[in-house]
């Protein structure tokens, strides 16, 4: 037996012997995945892992950890204040559609705080006083101030993991990446999570370089840039086609998180045109998608910006890194 059919056929006698034993399908798809690190068919020609990529650093795996708290928090968050403005709106008719965004400086909500702990605001109470709702005898019951407080909670906690964040990511062997970030205006989302997505970016490198490969197709030499498809991969870029009839789509597919984020720090920066100070990358990409509208329409015109910002992105990581180096 060779030695390259070694990896596979332990890998089979695994499955074997672990099928047998009734475990769930999602356990086997667990076994397979893991069993894929052996198999030399998941190697490339640098002798490098094709598509795991595992990387032990402990500040890295506290970033991630953070963050995903941190949306997960978010998350309950919103179902909860969704339901705060229905109660408001029997209740507090006039708050019910009043902007319920977190305070910065104070952690929580000013509006959900005095109305979880009836805090004394000159604003707030004499909205109140002016409201419908004390003149037909309907006042804010408890579940409503409970349900308040439960908001403040989670808010605080918010904010606290925020700040957590903040730290973590400002630590000195970050200040590379966050270099080419503060380039481009990220704000704390999305710099986070680039960073535990990306770091070490030497993972999308061969001999401290991009892996470029020229390939011959229909009778030309075309160009494959290996490192930055696998960069923009990681960034949710990685898409397939899909054909019926004459009909032809494009899937993505990969991290949908940071596509999404992504996508939407393009809309809140690029696509802007009043109130907000370009530098040289923001400006140019605004720029070309100012261009792009004019013949592109709906999503697709920032669907083609964000591969543009991650080409950006991409090479001046390397011109960075190779600086510091």
């Amino acid at each position: 037996m060779s030695k390259r059919n070694k990896p596979r056929t332990r890998v089979r006698t695994v499955l074997k012997s672990f099928t047998s034993q009734n475990y769930s399908l999602k356990e086997e798809d667990a076994l397979c995945l893991a069993a894929s690190y052996f198999d030399d068919r998941f190697i490339d020609i640098h002798g490098q892992k094709r598509f795991l990529n595992l990387t032990a650093n402990d500040a890295i795996t506290r970033i991630r950890e953070l963050f995903n708290s941190k949306e997960q928090l978010q998350k309950i968050r919103t179902g909860l204040i969704a339901q705060l403005r229905q109660r408001l709106s029997y209740e507090f008719p006039e708050a019910a559609r009043q902007s319920m965004k977190i305070n910065s400086a104070r952690g929580y909500t000013p509006i959900i705080y005095w109305l979880a702990f009836k805090h004394k605001d000159a604003r707030y109470d004499n909205k109140y006083k002016l409201s419908i709702a004390p003149e037909l005898g309907i006042k804010i019951s408890t579940y409503t101030r409970k349900h308040a407080a439960l908001i403040v909670g989670l808010e605080t906690r918010i904010s606290e993991t925020l700040s957590q964040i903040a730290t973590a990511i400002a630590m000195p062997e970050f200040d590379t990446y966050n270099a080419v970030f503060d380039r481009f205006g990220f704000g704390l989302n999305v710099r986070t999570l680039l960073l535990f997505n990306l770091f070490p970016f030497e993972k999308f490198l061969v001999a401290e370089k991009p892996w470029v490969e020229y390939e011959r197709s229909k009778g030309k030499l075309q160009k494959r840039d290996r490192s930055l498809r696998k960069f923009q991969a990681f960034c949710g870029l990685s898409f397939s086609y899909k054909q019926s009839g004459d009909k032809v789509t494009r899937s993505f597919h990969g991290n949908g998180i940071m596509r999404s984020h992504l996508y939407i720090w393009a809309v809140c920066v690029l696509s802007r045109t009043k109130n907000i100070k370009h530098n040289e990358l923001t400006q140019q990409l605004s720029d070309r998608y100012r261009s792009l509208r004019k013949s592109v329409k709906g999503k697709d015109a920032l669907t083609r910006i964000l591969f543009k910002l991650t080409r950006m992105l991409f090479y001046e990581l390397v011109k960075e890194i190779n600086q510091v180096k």
